[in-house]
């Protein structure tokens, strides 16, 4: 334990990660849907001796607080299509985050960061991680938000710090928010909560405070306060700079001379500008104060109102990325050093929610997690006495799939011999993902599902930003077939969609490649206009097709916009009709010997409204 504590007390807290990429996500493919979860099952028991760093001392009980967490969150959560490991935490020591002196006025904090590898490689049939990236979350008592802390304002004794929220009124922010936000259902709806948006160098963090009474530990400061402290600042600051170069140039007198001019003659300027800002606010000091979380001297030396982003010669500026300045209550802060935490912070970070594993941990905290326990542990402990934690669902929770009868069509072809495949998604329940086949999610974080346009009879599969595939066919297709499937889009398909590609495939080679591939995409024009095709063919014997061809009579003008796509392969000759119009004939197109054992559709765009394409009736068949 202790050793433990001593080792990560060093390793930083808050890692930010950018947003895994959709190739990555195939990449990884493999484990994806894999529920592989934790590297190890602590079942910590509790701390044996306090631990001191720095200027801080922790406690058994304290510590013991740490054990309890990671045991809540490792019953609470499985990690899927990742591997989970748990780092334990205590406020950082002078020198981390970039912070000398500055992290001395942090109150006593102590937690637990749950981290879910997503960069895996197997070793003797294990998965182990292959990097340090991942997706994380954390619970850590009487935590101050460092990742935005206002370094500028800090000193050795005094921490500043904002909590960036979303411009609702901005209809993509509102969308960004609506998508990450914690929901009504969620345990966690009734205690202080927040998203925290993108912005600059910060990433999106979830983020619960579960404290007594709901009464939040942070406080908003007036512009007057600000005002009074920043001189100490300053002053605070400009001595850091001097120790550090004294101590980068031991021996270099001169050098020391000229670099500590050059700071003291920054600092100058700024302090210059500090007083015509002063002055400007002498009748506005009890406003609440917001700036940018951007370098304080940095600002002043190049005249900017670091109160209003503005430019003090009016020249320009940037206030859009205003935020509060906060501080921790002095309540709240005197009784950090106690036993008893006097607030907690849940938080998670470090994906995207079309990500399945960002997605999946989002979930398991917000539906898992009990976060009434948590708050009664610490604030009301008779509502929990004598009982266990206890997740609020199954860390392995999946939704029941509804199974629906096929259709008079579907049981037909399965007594027909020249049928090799048949799909009309009759078995799939509307509104769920087709039955035997994976859909990746959306820019909105929606899978593909079942539906019947309007207009239309049977069951569709509404692919809107997503990759819908087939699942494995279990042998290769007929080297001589006939695949067809009906497509249609509603009226007012967006203009500009790229449309719905099909792919045709072979045996995988790599992660990223197949031995065999054929691409169809479909596009419907507008306003009456035919639609558009293309084609490519991996490993062609011609190597050249036409850039595209129109599609007769497939527009966005009807109610309900149709097509038959037929796709024919006779040894060595590839034809293709839409709705009985042969736009491809090719002589030698492929090998005879062309082996396919795989297919999906993919329509690659954000998953707005009316861009959705719908697809039923994939039929294969044998060809002599």
């Amino acid at each position: 334990m202790n050793k433990r504590i001593l080792q990560l007390v060093v390793a930083t807290l808050f890692v930010h990660l950018s947003p895994f990429t959709l190739r990555a996500q195939f990449k990884y493919e493999e484990y994806q849907q894999m529920y592989l979860g934790w590297i190890k099952i602590y079942n910590y028991k509790g701390a044996l001796k306090p631990v001191t760093v720095d200027n801080k001392t922790y406690s058994k009980a304290q510590l013991s607080i740490i054990d309890s967490f990671g045991n809540w969150m490792q019953a609470s959560y499985t990690p899927k299509g990742s591997l989970g490991d748990l780092i334990k935490f205590v406020s950082p020591k002078k020198g981390e985050h970039n912070s000398n002196q500055y992290n001395m006025a942090l109150p006593h904090s102590y937690g637990i960061r749950a981290v879910s590898y997503v960069y895996l490689k197997k070793v003797n049939d294990k998965f182990i991680p292959e990097n340090a990236l991942g997706m994380h979350w954390s619970i850590c008592a009487n935590e101050i938000p460092l990742n935005y802390r206002l370094i500028g304002l800090c000193t050795d004794k005094a921490t500043y710090f904002t909590l960036p929220s979303y411009k609702l009124e901005h209809s993509n922010e509102k969308q960004d928010f609506e998508l990450f936000r914690v929901p009504a259902t969620s345990s966690a709806s009734k205690y202080i909560h927040t998203v925290i948006p993108k912005e600059g160098q910060w990433l999106r963090n979830n983020m619960v405070i579960l404290s007594k009474n709901n009464v939040s530990p942070f406080v908003h400061v007036t512009i007057g306060e600000v005002l009074d402290h920043v001189e100490n600042a300053l002053s605070f600051s400009m001595e850091e700079e001097l120790k550090d170069i004294r101590n980068n140039n031991i021996g270099r007198t001169q050098e020391i001379m000229i670099q500590s001019d050059n700071v003291k003659k920054r600092y100058e300027k700024g302090k210059a500008t500090f007083l015509i800002i002063k002055e400007r606010y002498k009748n506005r000091r009890n406003e609440l104060a917001y700036t940018k979380n951007t370098s304080l001297i940095g600002d002043l030396e190049n005249g900017y109102d670091f109160l209003s982003g503005e430019k003090l010669d009016g020249s320009n500026g940037n206030i859009h990325f205003l935020n509060p300045v906060l501080k921790l209550k002095p309540d709240f802060e005197k009784l950090c050093k106690t036993d008893k935490p006097q607030w907690i912070i849940i938080k998670w970070w470090g994906g995207e929610m079309h990500n399945e594993v960002y997605k999946h941990m989002h979930e398991s905290i917000i539906n898992n997690v009990d976060f009434d326990y948590v708050y009664n542990f610490f604030f009301d402990p008779e509502k929990i006495k004598d009982k266990q934690y206890k997740p609020l669902r199954s860390p392995v929770y999946e939704a029941k799939v509804v199974t629906t009868e096929k259709s008079a069509m579907a049981k037909k072809t399965e007594t027909d011999p020249s049928v090799f495949y048949f799909e009309d998604y009759s078995t799939t329940a509307k509104g769920q993902t087709p039955v035997g086949w994976t859909s990746t999610l959306n820019a909105l974080s929606r899978k593909a599902i079942i539906k019947t346009p309007e207009g239309e009879t049977g069951n569709w599969v509404e692919i809107n930003g997503q990759t819908i595939h087939v699942n494995e066919l279990g042998k290769n297709l007929p080297l001589n077939f006939t695949m067809s499937f009906d497509a249609c889009v509603r009226k007012d398909f967006q203009w500009g969609v790229p449309g719905l590609e099909f792919f045709l495939t072979g045996r995988r080679i790599t992660k990223y490649s197949y031995e065999h591939e054929l691409m169809l995409k479909i596009r419907p024009g507008f306003s009456g206009r035919d639609g558009w095709a293309n084609m490519h063919i991996k490993n062609s014997v011609k190597n050249h097709f036409p850039s595209e061809v129109a599609i007769q009579g497939f527009s966005n003008d009807k109610p309900l916009n149709k097509v038959r796509v037929v796709i024919t392969k006779k040894g060595t000759q590839l034809t293709i009709w839409v709705n009985n119009l042969k736009i491809f004939d090719i002589a030698e197109a492929v090998p005879a010997s062309t082996a396919y054992s795989h297919f999906y559709f993919i329509n690659s765009r954000a998953g707005w409204p009316v861009e959705e394409f719908y697809i039923s009736n994939i039929t294969i068949k044998k060809e002599e």
